[in-house]
């Protein structure tokens, strides 16, 4: 594998959002890589990641990130109960994972709230085993990110706010770590900024110039818009 011969310091599998790596989870597959049973759906991408911890020994840091819907399907469960959460994350450290990436539309948003009125995925996740958890989800934005891109909603900023949930999320245990996307693209210096106090310094993520060289050459049809379930 090219990740072992290059010998960095650590790999991310990406997992979620719809990605290659977790289309496992469609149960629609009979090869022993999907089906009814959560074992089968994972057993593709925690393959991958025992196979990088073989090769590329015991010091080596492997993140996976997975996310509990899909870019074409909000409403898709990628994990029905807590239970099924738990066996995965139960088969991650098996398989020598070494943190869990969990992505979420909104970090705020609680995965079953009957059972536990504030608690989001990355939470459960943190609470059902024992490995590190990275929680992501708009971080310091109104709108999540598929919203943001293709349902054109006007973002707005709410930096502050945000971080003052984070602040008060991490000590309760429910996240190790906080992954921040669009805001570091806009702001490269976004930790100098909120280190300094300087919070009103920040700009606002805009598509249209931020992502400009991307969105220009996005093919049609890259989002099935006819297959999104908004407010979930």
């Amino acid at each position: 594998m090219l990740i072992a011969e290059v010998d960095p310091d650590r790999a991310a599998a990406q997992a979620g959002d719809h990605q290659q790596r977790f289309q496992l989870v469609d149960p629609g597959r009979a090869d022993g890589f999907g089906g009814d049973a959560l074992e089968d759906r994972a057993r593709y991408p925690l393959a991958i990641a025992s196979e990088i911890r073989a090769r590329c020994g015991p010091d080596f840091v492997i993140s996976i990130r997975f996310s509990q819907f899909k870019e074409v399907d909000y409403g898709a469960r990628v994990f029905a109960t807590p239970d099924e959460l738990g066996r995965f994350v139960a088969l991650a450290e098996a398989a020598g994972i070494s943190m869990l990436n969990v992505s979420s539309r909104r970090f705020t948003k609680p995965e079953w709230p009957d059972q536990e009125p504030t608690l989001n995925i990355a939470g459960w996740a943190k609470r059902l085993g024992r490995l590190p958890v990275m929680t992501i989800g708009s971080v310091g934005l109104s709108s999540d990110i598929f919203a943001d891109l293709f349902d054109k909603q006007d973002l707005s900023l709410q930096i502050a706010a945000d971080l003052a949930e984070l602040a008060r999320r991490r000590p309760a245990g429910e996240f190790d770590i906080a992954g921040i996307g669009r805001m570091l693209i806009a702001n490269p210096d976004l930790v100098s900024k909120v280190a300094a106090g300087e919070v009103d310094r920040l700009e606002l993520f805009r598509k249209a110039v931020h992502l400009k060289h991307l969105m220009g050459s996005m093919e049609p049809g890259l989002v099935e818009e006819s297959r999104k379930v908004e407010g979930v």
